[in-house]
Order: C-alpha cells, then structure tokens, then sequence
C-alpha cells in the first residue's frame, strides 16, 4: 500500500519532467557511456525498491531514479544503436539499395521528395538485408514514384550535410532525430529498376492516400496558387508549396506556427465537430467517442505529425477522464499525452516543434491561470466592456501567456524576441479558425454538393489574401521583431528562470526573486559591453564565392564582400544574413567590396536593403556593370558614405586594431578596364594588425597583384591568410608566400565548383610549405578569436 501511496504523490508532470530529464542526459552521454551501466544502475534501483518498499522516503527518491533511468535507457536504445543500412553507409561502400516508397511529398514545380524504408543493400556485388530510411530527392529524374512502390536504386545514398555557417539550420540533426539519417538524390542517368507496385499498408494505400489525393484536387479546383497551399499546409500538414516570401512574412511576424498543422488546428477541427454533432443532438458519449475516431483517422491521414498527436492525445485524455468522471486536470493531461509519444518515440523531446508544442500549451494553461488575476478587467456593466473582455483581453493574455513561455526558444533557434506577435495573433488566430471551418465546409459540400461551391471557395480566397496582405504590412513594421543574437547558455537559463517567476508575480518572494534575475541578467549584459572582447573573424561560406565579417573588439564590425547573386540566388540573403542574425548584428559599421565581380559584391544589394550601413568601402576600379551601378545608387539613396581605398590608407575602427592598405595602386587602377583579370589584381588587399596577430586578406588577386606586393617585404608576414582568387593557380605563387609565411590560410570557394576551385597544384604548394589550409567547402565556415597575442580556431558546429 505505501509503495502504491509513495506513486501517487508524483503527478503526470513530474514523470513527465524526470522521464524527459533522463532523455536529455542519454542523448549528450549515449556515445561516451556504454548502456550496461545504465542497465545495472536500472537493477540495483529495482532491487532497492523491492527491499525498502515500506519506506516513503527512500522509495520516493527510487521512483525518481527509476524515471530517470529509463529516459536515459530508451533514448540510447532510440538513437544509437545502427542498423545494417547505417553501418555500411558509414564506411560509404553502398553499390545499390532495394527498398518500399512509405511517403510521398508532393511539391507543384519543384523535385519530389520520397521516403524509402530499405530492405536490402548491395556491397561488392552481394545482397545483404538492411533496415533504415533513405530520403530519395527526384532531382531531374523523369518518372514519379507513389506510395508501395518497390524500387532498386543503383549508386550509394549520403548523409544529409551538416550547417555551413552558425545560425544555420542543423539539417543533418533534424533528419537524424527523424531516423532519416541518409538522402540521396535521383539524376536523370539514375538507374532504377521497378520490382513491383502495390507493396503497403491496405489501409494508407485504399483510404488515406487516396483521401489525400482527392482532397489536394478539391483544394486545387476551386483556390488560387497561395491560397490552395496555405489550406493544403493547415489540413494534410503539407508546406512543401508554400510561398518563400508569405513564410518569410508569417515568421518575421511570429505567426508562422499557424501555416504548421498544430495543436491550434486540432483544437478548431475538434469544435467544428462539436458544433455539428450538437445540432444534431448526439448524445454526449457518443458525442465524445464520435471526435476520439475522427481525431484517430486525422491522425493517420497527416502522418502522424508530432503536434496533432499532442493535440489529439490530450483532447482524448480529457474525454475519457470526463467519460469515467475523472478529475481533468489540464497540466497532467499534457503531460501524460507527452509520456505517451516519448515512450514511444523519446527523439521527439530534442525537436524544436515538439518543444514549442508543449511550451505554448504549458504556457496556455499554467500561465493563464496565474496572470489573468494581474491584467486589469473591466466589470462587464456595459457591452463595450463585455466585449473587450472576450475579444481583446482574453485573446491577448492568452498569447502573451503562450509568446512567453516560447521565448527562450525562439531566442535560442532564432536570435530574435517576436514583440509583434503578441498583437498579430489577436487577429490571425480567429482568421485561421475561420480558414479551417470554410476548408472542411468546402471538402463536405464538394462531395455531396448541395451548396454553391464556387461561392464558399470564393469567400475563402478573399479571407485568405487578407490575411496575407495583414501579415505582410504588418511585418514591415521596425517593432515586430527584435534582432538579439544567439544567447549564452547561462543568459537562457536565467530568461527560462525568470519567466517561470514572472507567472507567480501575485507571490512577494517571487517578485524579490524576479529582481535578483534582473540584477544578474542586467549585470551581464553591461559587463559584456565594458569587459574587453575578443577579436572574432568569421569566413562565412557562401559556396563560390567570398564572405567575411569582422567583429571588432569595441562592438564595431567590418563586413568584407558577401557572395553572389544571379540566377534566382543571392547568397546575401541566403547565407549573409543569417550569420548576422546569429551574432545579433542589425548594423553594418564598414561594408567593404574587394573588387567589382558579382561573386564578391552580389550579395551587397540585400545587405543595403535590410541593414543600416555606416560606410560603403570599395577601391577606385570603376566598371560599368548592372549590380555595381545598383550598389553605388543605393549607397546615395540612403546616404551612406562612400570610400574608395587606395595604397597606403589606414583605417582604425578600433584603438586595438589598424587596417592597412596595400593594393591597389592607381597602376592597377586604370588599365585595361573590361579586363576581368586585371578587375581581379585591382582587388583591395588590406592587412589587419591586432596586437601580435593579423590577417591578410587578398580578394582574388592573382600572380600581378602578388608581384607588386612583395615590395612590402616582411610587413607581408601574417597569421591567417585569406587566399587569393579561391586558391586557384593564378595566385598564392611561392614569392607571395614565403614573404607572408601564414600558419592559416582560408580558401572560401563552393562545392563541385565549375572553375575546380582550388588548384591542386595550389593545394600542394601550402602542403609543402606546412600551411594548416581550411576549406569553406569542406568545413563550411572558419571562425578564429584573437586577443591580440594567440588565435583560436573556434568549433562553432
């Protein structure tokens, strides 16, 4: 009796905080501890439980471990433990794979993406069974596949890249956690070979595929482009065909979470049912029993996704508890329905949609509850009053409630504090209701078409381009969204500690406690600002191209070049602007172009679009080129300063540091203007001293420009060489560089470049010369600290 007492003082929450607590500590610990220990530590608990049952106290902490453990365990068994498939592609000596198309992603104008469960793996000309998911891309492949198809695929699948730049989205870690560990991409000289079709679940393949399919052809029927996608995404989870700018436009705004099929979207199918059951006066069992099947068949037709399995278990948790006459507590609900998928899939705790899922709700329940007795209500003696207090401050604490518990997260994966969002969602979130209410309205009556349903497609449109106008004036203004930067970990654990705090505020110890937050937090900040920084220099990939930002140690920066842009591309947005996000940078102190070519300067336009920009630094080679005529037009169109660098210029943007200019001299300046090599030996070449430390950075001078700068002698002598012209033979010649003796060199050039940047024989003369060289391509970004004695590569991935 005492040890079933002993179970019932831990709520739901508490397992499902233990339980998540031991997932965390197994996924950072699976690869260095061994299983075996977790397992005799999981006996001897046992064994202590059994023997000292009747003691409360002892078996309470036993409970606690017992929890604890078994996070721990059933992560490590999750994650860790690879397949045949996984093994072999490690070693990368796959001939061929065999295997059953489980998924199908549908994307009007782009590649398809299809998911393959493999069975079977070729090596050396032998077949071996295998187990694991490949992610097949159609590439410019020809054919479609479809559900159940059984395909052999000659060639070998690779694992999904990792991030390139920091603050770059970790794709291969979100495949991962999703068993996908490798892809692989379908050419048009791909072999595949049919084995059959038809292989698969009986009821995806006769219910649920063909339901989708009807569903998408209704949707494309009757709605425009935009509107048909963002139904698509808020019924079959489908974002594939979503606009890149309406996505921009909704997550700048901190409304994106509507356009991804969530909790919010069960909850307003889960009303439309109620609504229509009542009219038809269901009895309320069979009423509840009614919405728990639809929930299950919803399930399955979006593929189980992660939030509508919250959604769903927590509405059917609360059901049944009502059914039996249970107690339904809001917060044990949540978190039993939390067990429920992480014993099932414990990964799902490390994904950000799993996260923001349980923070809004926890958000949602507990701190609604907290401070609704802090806002202000007006007695509802009159209707104004009334309303206000339903349609404006309900809405409004709710989100607040929700904003806030997510904070930290979009802090940590963004950068950003989305303020905007507090008043958007008052208004987006009745629009989306409405959304869903008209699109399972217009699926029920273009079946049985009994209504107009050109009209009611009609209204749906107009609602949808309204929302899309709103949200995109909306995101225009400067207030929406606050540019922090990626915090520090302590920094995260201090916000996470005070917002928890700040839900209890009606509690005088918690107000003290919410000071002392503030005072430490407060006290961090303005330390950081005061305390000497470092020196950090980041080469930024931006495939063949070039890219680096400077951050000076008073709080200044430099960005030099910024990739290119052309063809549908612009490696300012893509991958610029997210490493300025990353760091928290909004202003651009020196923007400095190397030389006029669309691969150092493309990415300038974005730039001068979405940043304030002190100065424009370029050197005195004029071209008559589209993107340098835009660039100089846009400096004069928000009056910023334009400098041309010549040899012998200094500049000091910081009392540690000086930049020196080497090249160009009026020589290189002047001569054979449409010449692209001389615009490459025209590049601005400027060393930058740090103390003991310096950098030379080179632009794509080739061997002219080298020759001119050997005159320097020994002032050429550098720590880190950003190497000329993306190390291709016509620079780094053995003169340059036993004059600039570098113990790094940088090359920032693309993957599979059509230039076959760097030279080999280029490569061979810094191997021979013993100079460490670090490829963007290969390492993706190379960040190096200085505090003006020693440098430091840093390990940002």
């Amino acid at each position: 009796m005492k040890l079933i007492k002993a179970y019932h003082i831990l709520p739901a929450m508490y397992f499902f905080l233990l339980f998540s607590a031991g997932i965390v500590s197994g996924w950072f610990t699976g690869n260095l501890v061994s299983p075996l220990y977790f397992l005799i530590a999981f006996m001897a608990i046992f064994i202590f439980a059994l023997l000292y049952y009747k003691n409360d106290t002892r078996i309470f902490y036993s409970f606690f471990l017992f929890v604890f453990l078994s996070g721990m365990l059933r992560v490590w068994f999750s994650l860790y433990p690879f397949s045949p498939l996984e093994h072999s592609l490690f070693k990368n000596n796959i001939e061929a794979f065999q295997g059953t198309i489980e998924d199908v992603v549908i994307r009007d104008g782009k590649a398809d993406i299809y998911l393959l469960s493999c069975d079977k793996i070729v090596i050396k000309g032998k077949a071996m069974d295998a187990d694991g998911f490949v992610v097949i891309n159609q590439g410019k492949y020809s054919k479609r596949f479809k559900y159940g198809d059984v395909l052999r695929i000659s060639g070998t699948p690779q694992r999904p890249f990792l991030p390139t730049n920091p603050g770059e989205f970790n794709y291969r870690r979100y495949m991962e956690l999703n068993d996908r560990f490798f892809q692989f991409r379908l050419e048009k000289e791909s072999e595949v070979m049919y084995i059959f079709s038809g292989k698969g679940n009986w009821a995806q393949t006769k219910i649920f595929n063909k339901t989708r399919k009807t569903i998408r052809e209704i949707i494309d029927k009757y709605l425009k482009s935009h509107s048909a996608s963002i139904v698509k995404a808020l019924i079959l989870g489908e974002r594939g065909n979503l606009d890149k700018e309406i996505v921009s436009d909704f997550q700048k705004t901190g409304v994106i979470h509507v356009l991804a099929i969530s909790g919010l979207h069960v909850a307003f199918i889960a009303m439309f049912l109620q609504f229509i059951l009542s009219i038809l006066r269901v009895p309320q069992k069979i009423n509840m029993a009614l919405i728990i099947f639809f929930l299950v068949f919803f399930l399955a037709l979006v593929n189980f996704k992660a939030p509508v399995v919250r959604a769903s278990l927590m509405m059917s948790i609360y059901f049944i508890a009502k059914f039996t006459s249970r107690p339904q507590n809001s917060l044990n609900i949540l978190a039993l329905s939390g067990i429920a998928i992480l014993i099932f899939k414990p990964e799902e705790l490390l994904l950000p949609g799993f996260q923001y899922s349980f923070a809004a709700v926890f958000g949602l329940i507990y701190g609604n509850s907290k401070l609704n007795s802090l806002i202000p209500v007006f007695k509802p003696d009159t209707i104004l009053k009334k309303k206000f207090n339903i349609y404006l401050r309900k809405p409004f604490l709710a989100s607040f409630c929700a904003i806030l518990a997510t904070l930290p997260l979009t802090w940590y994966y963004f950068g950003t504090f989305q303020i905007g969002a507090l008043i958007a969602n008052i208004f987006v979130i009745p629009i989306i209701g409405a959304v869903v209410f008209l699109s399972i309205i217009l699926l029920i009556i273009s079946f049985v078409k009994i209504l107009p349903v050109a009209g009611i497609a009609f209204l749906l449109s107009f609602i949808l381009d309204f929302l899309i106008t709103f949200v995109s004036a909306f995101s225009d203004f400067p207030f929406v969204q606050i540019t922090t930067g990626h915090p520090q970990l302590f920094s995260l654990i201090l916000v996470t500690s005070g917002i928890f705090i700040f839900f209890n505020l009606n509690h005088f110890r918690a107000r003290l406690a919410l000071i002392a937050i503030f005072t430490v937090f407060a006290m961090l900040f303005f330390g950081n600002q005061f305390l000497g920084k470092k020196l950090k220099i980041t080469f930024i990939h931006v495939g063949q191209g070039d890219a680096a930002l400077i951050e000076f140690p008073n709080g200044k920066n430099a960005l030099v070049d910024a990739g290119n842009k052309g063809f549908g591309f612009d490696a300012g947005k893509r991958y610029v602007d997210p490493v300025l996000k990353y760091y928290g940078i909004s202003r651009i102190n020196y923007l400095i172009g190397s030389h006029p070519h669309s691969d150092h300067i493309g990415g300038f336009e974005y730039i001068l679009e979405n940043y304030k920009v002190d100065t424009l630094v370029l050197n005195e080679f004029r071209v008559e080129s589209k993107i340098y005529n835009r660039i100089l037009r846009k400096s004069r169109q928000k009056d910023i300063f334009v400098k041309y660098a010549d040899e012998g210029d200094i500049i000091i943007p910081d009392k540690q540091i000086r930049i020196y200019v080497l090249h160009p001299d009026t020589t290189f300046e002047t001569s054979s203007p449409h010449s692209g090599q001389n615009i490459n030996n025209s590049s601005l070449v400027f060393k930058l001293v740090h103390g003991k430390n310096s950098f030379l950075f080179t632009g794509d001078a080739e061997i002219a420009s080298e020759k001119a700068l050997l005159s320097y002698g020994a002032f050429l002598d550098c720590d880190v060489l950003k190497v000329g012209h993306h190390g291709s033979r016509t620079s780094s010649t053995k003169e340059f560089l036993a004059l600039a003796k570098p113990e790094m060199a940088i090359i920032s050039v693309g993957r599979k470049n059509k230039f076959k940047h760097p030279s080999s024989v280029t490569l061979k003369r810094y191997e021979n010369l013993g100079i460490q060289v670090y490829r963007t391509d290969q390492v993706g970004a190379v960040v190096i600290e200085s505090d003006g004695k020693t440098l430091k590569k840093i390990d940002w991935r």
